[in-house]
């Protein structure tokens, strides 16, 4: 998780740590901050972020849900 979580904030800019299921081996739960400049941008990194985790091959994910404030 921590490379993952590295290459996520060098690649992106955003600010990432693993917020949840820290007991749990086999699976975490990742919390993703991005500042932008409007909705669509929030969107449109959140997507990339998606894709760039799913195209690793590494990681499945399994739930995402996102937050705009």
């Amino acid at each position: 998780m921590q490379s993952l979580i590295r290459r996520l904030r060098d690649r992106f800019n955003v600010s990432v740590a693993e917020v949840g299921s820290q007991d749990l081996w086999q699976r975490a739960e990742l919390g993703v901050a991005a500042v932008c400049q409007n909705h669509s941008g929030a969107d449109r990194v959140m997507q990339q972020i998606l894709s760039f985790i799913e195209a690793g091959g590494n990681v499945e994910i399994i739930a995402s849900h996102s937050e705009i404030y």
